[in-house]
């Protein structure tokens, strides 16, 4: 019986004009491997016996952009919608672990799906010959099974990000990846030390992003984890001798990971490192117990060497994971004054992301309380959200007084007016009224002490 793919009006368009043309033409990877599992593709790839200048011949009218044309690679737009038309090719040899130094085109297809890098991702398809699956894609897919096309070691060897690639499938799919597949990737992981922060990132992400649980994977690929992230090498096995854990600190983060309900890339990267610091603060009791004293801080200044060194975020995203590393550990009562100061250290978004991390953190403490964790955490989210809704002040800009304000009445500009600002925001935020005469008043009398008038 033949698989029917639902295949955009485009992908046929293009398939059938290359066929008139006397070309062969697939779809092929992972639009082939999703349609099969019946999850709607994100991109249609398309291969072809057809050369660059061919398929830029036959689709003269349409906006062709030459991607890759080293590579083989025309992008055809059609409605404004790019779809990539690759000539099939063997690869030469990968000198820099990321592409092939050169390729030779070829008309073979089996010669195309040999290259790729899983078997899950070597498959092709179109409406005439139905699936082409040389390497047993499908059955893999029906297994639950991860397994490289030939010799993994030359896969990985090829491309050491295939490493981070093989776990990101794992988890996105529910797959076990086969052993052989598994030991070549432990074997070649020190490849990945020379792959960019970029392409690093990026799998980490699409990784920690799928909403999917990672725990099991994470600690069974803990020796692939370290070397991308060395600096969580002394938290695996590291026992915490706590009587509020029953986990090693590695398996705390872990679980902490898939305990945060979300695909938010910020909250997941921040799980993983919120308590990177804890071996170096370990202490033991008279009574043998661990303690980790001070461990926020340390964990926020390794997370800064970590998202600094060993990957790339954004500005923002760099920003904002550090404060829910620093803060993750913090108490917050359910009051107007514990709210305001703790919107004041974290906005109204990252405090939001910082309930959904306490939350997590808190549930895999022994003794935890759901019913109760959550109604605290709850409590705050509508205190924060009243005192948005009320532009209730708990920043400096949203002061009755400005820094002109404070100039008027005799204060010069630099560190002295700024300390001020902040502690008349204080003075707010902890009950007083945010008036301008009022804040004016108590500047003045602040000034006058401090001449000893």
């Amino acid at each position: 019986m033949k698989l029917k793919f639902n295949i955009p009006d485009p992908v046929n368009r293009i398939l059938q004009e290359l066929d008139k043309c006397g070309h062969d033409a697939y779809i092929v990877g992972g639009c082939v491997r999703d349609s099969i599992l019946d999850i709607e593709p994100h991109d249609w790839d398309i291969c072809t016996s057809a050369t660059p200048d061919v398929i830029m011949e036959i689709f003269s009218g349409e906006t062709i952009i030459p991607t890759g044309l080293k590579h083989g690679t025309v992008t055809i737009m059609i409605d404004s919608v790019p779809y990539e038309v690759t000539t099939f090719r063997v690869d030469g040899k990968y000198t820099d672990s990321r592409r092939p130094d050169n390729v030779c085109f070829t008309n073979n297809l089996l010669e195309d799906l040999k290259r790729r890098d899983f078997t899950i991702n070597a498959m092709a398809y179109n409406s005439s010959l139905g699936l082409i699956d040389p390497f047993n894609g499908e059955i893999d897919l029906q297994n639950n099974l991860l397994k490289c096309v030939g010799n993994p070691n030359d896969r990985f060897k090829e491309d050491a990000l295939r490493i981070l690639r093989a776990m990101r499938f794992a988890v996105k799919y529910g797959l076990d990846i086969e052993n052989t597949t598994y030991e070549a990737m432990v074997t070649n992981k020190d490849g990945l030390k020379s792959i960019s922060k970029e392409r690093i990132t990026s799998e980490l992400e699409k990784m920690l992003s799928t909403g999917n649980e990672i725990r099991n994977l994470f600690i069974y690929c803990s020796d692939i984890i370290s070397t991308i992230i060395p600096e969580l090498e002394c938290c695996i096995g590291f026992d915490q001798h706590n009587k509020y854990h029953n986990h090693t600190v590695y398996e705390h983060i872990l679980s902490v990971v898939d305990f945060c309900n979300t695909q938010d890339f910020v909250i997941k990267m921040a799980a993983l490192l919120h308590d990177i610091g804890k071996p170096s603060t370990y202490t033991e009791d008279e009574e043998g117990y661990g303690h980790f004293y001070g461990h926020p801080e340390v964990s926020y200044e390794i997370s800064k060497e970590v998202l600094s060194k060993r990957l790339r975020v954004s500005n923002d995203q760099y920003d904002e994971i550090l404060l829910l590393v620093k803060y993750h550990d913090m108490d917050l009562a359910n009051t107007k004054r514990s709210v305001k100061r703790a919107l004041n250290k974290l906005g109204e978004s990252t405090l939001k992301k910082w309930a959904v991390l306490k939350f997590a953190d808190r549930k895999d403490h022994i003794g935890f309380s759901e019913e109760k964790v959550r109604g605290n955490l709850s409590r705050i989210e509508e205190i924060s959200d009243i005192i948005i809704s009320t532009h209730d002040c708990f920043t400096i800009k949203e002061l009755s007084v400005n820094g002109s304000d404070l100039i008027g009445i005799g204060y010069t500009p630099g560190k002295e007016l700024g300390n001020i600002l902040k502690h008349l925001l204080q003075l707010v935020i902890d009950g007083c009224e945010n008036d301008k005469d009022k804040l004016l008043e108590i500047a003045a009398s602040l000034r006058t002490k401090e001449a000893g008038v």
